[in-house]
């Protein structure tokens, strides 16, 4: 078996300590900047699909999209960080003619995904925010991720 040692300077070994004594907060800190850029483009994705290519006029009322936003940040079971983007519910009308529930998400998935019976086309409102802004918000959360490290280092 090999073996391998490092060495490490007192100071650095000192800045090590801080930061891993604040990684939680680090992460949480990088995971909301990053997510903030991904809604943002959501909503707006989100906005320019409401009642566009209907064969009725729309009733949207703006419960739908003031209620997307972002979950806190946290540890998932298998040591993660992560952060979600999805709908709050309930919806202020909660049942549909056939008396079912009707939620934020049921509407926003069938914004995202289509509706075959209704002929609503998808719109992928969502996926294409994920898609669009990966780049924008990976880079937000390095640079959160730096500047947190560099407080910890002054």
């Amino acid at each position: 078996m090999a073996k391998a040692e490092i060495k490490v300077s007192g100071d650095f070994a000192l800045k090590l300590d801080k930061l891993s004594g604040n990684t939680d907060e680090i992460a949480k800190k990088a995971l909301e900047a990053g997510g903030q850029i991904v809604l943002d483009r959501a909503r707006s994705n989100l906005q320019a699909v409401i009642g566009a290519g209907t064969k009725y006029p729309s009733r949207s009322t703006g419960e739908l999209l003031s209620a997307l936003g972002l979950s806190p940040p946290r540890v998932s079971n298998d040591g993660n960080y992560d952060i979600k983007i999805g709908f709050r519910d309930p919806r202020r009308r909660t049942q549909a003619k056939d008396n079912r529930p009707v939620t934020n998400s049921l509407v926003g998935s069938i914004l995202e995904h289509g509706k075959v019976k209704a002929d609503q086309k998808p719109t992928n409102y969502l996926s294409s925010a994920k898609k669009s802004s990966k780049d924008a918000s990976v880079a937000e959360m390095k640079k959160v991720l730096q500047e947190e490290i560099d407080k910890l280092n002054s």
